[in-house]
């Protein structure tokens, strides 16, 4: 299978954000639009910097791999605003 195109962004988001550090179990973790457009605005791809892009999991298999590593989902909660929430979710 190719390398999805959005792992090396999520991975920044991650990593600039601390979530390895982010306690799921006890609450899921909002982020919103802007903040993922500041982070990822150096990557030159469209599917690397795109928030739609970026946030659309339609499956368990389309998610990134710092999500399935972490057992980890994204839901949108409003325009611009999105929840990294524990579970596998679909």
């Amino acid at each position: 299978m190719a390398e999805r195109s959005d792992n090396k962004s999520w991975q920044k988001i991650f990593d600039d954000l601390h979530l390895h550090k982010h306690n799921f179990n006890e609450e899921p973790y909002k982020i919103t639009a802007e903040q993922i457009k500041q982070i990822c605005q150096d990557f030159k791809k469209v599917g690397e910097k795109e928030v739609r892009i970026l946030c659309k999991q339609d499956t368990r298999e389309q998610r990134p791999d710092v999500f399935i590593k972490n057992k980890l989902f994204i839901l949108p909660i409003k325009n611009g605003e999105y929840v990294i929430v524990k579970g596998e979710g679909m």
